[in-house]
């Protein structure tokens, strides 16, 4: 009876190995398909690829006056699926020291155009103003983004401050829509 016990004891330890020797390389299968096209693909290239247009639409209208850097937080949430989210698109930003580039585009008003070709820029007004020349800067742009899938005139608004030649704050949000061009453009002839 202490040999039976002893062997099925001893067979459920080499069953139990085998089955975590077979588990874990499935998921080292699992984990290697899951991020293939995440870590092949340079940073850019996977979000034009994973951009969701419809998803982003949805975020902007529901959240569009966010006075943060939302445009960019919800454009790398409108690139999330279920093996990536937006905190892994950030940190491979980071990596490939795109940030100011995407930082750049936005203030220049192309970010979601170069994003996907439902955007287009149609005015952009920019703004500085500085004072104590060296010590603090402030810049702007307003910007008329028309999105072609809704037929929808977004304004958006850049802003960054700069404080002894370093970027210390900034912010990317729309702030108001309309369904008509000259509204739009109108409306940021005030600022």
């Amino acid at each position: 009876m202490k040999n039976t016990k002893a062997r099925n004891k001893k067979k459920l330890e080499k069953y139990t190995k085998d089955y975590l020797k077979r588990e874990d390389k499935l998921i080292n299968e699992y984990n290697t398909i899951k991020y293939k096209d995440f870590r092949s693909l340079p940073i850019k290239n996977y979000i034009k690829k994973n951009f969701n247009i419809d998803k982003f639409i949805k975020l902007i209208n529901k959240r569009h006056k966010q006075q943060e850097f939302a445009i960019w937080y919800l454009s790398l949430e409108a690139c999330e699926n279920n093996n990536v989210n937006w905190n892994d698109i950030t940190r491979k930003v980071d990596d490939e020291n795109l940030y100011n580039k995407f930082v750049d585009d936005c203030y220049k008003g192309v970010f979601l155009q170069k994003l996907n070709k439902n955007f287009k820029l149609e005015k952009i007004k920019y703004k500085s103003v500085l004072k104590d020349v060296s010590m603090y800067e402030r810049y702007e742009s307003y910007q008329v983004i028309k999105s072609n899938l809704d037929k929808t005139f977004y304004i958006l608004i850049y802003k960054e401050i700069w404080y002894m030649g370093e970027r210390t704050s900034k912010s990317y949000y729309v702030t108001k829509k309309f369904k008509e061009k000259n509204k739009a453009i109108n409306f940021i002839k005030k600022y």
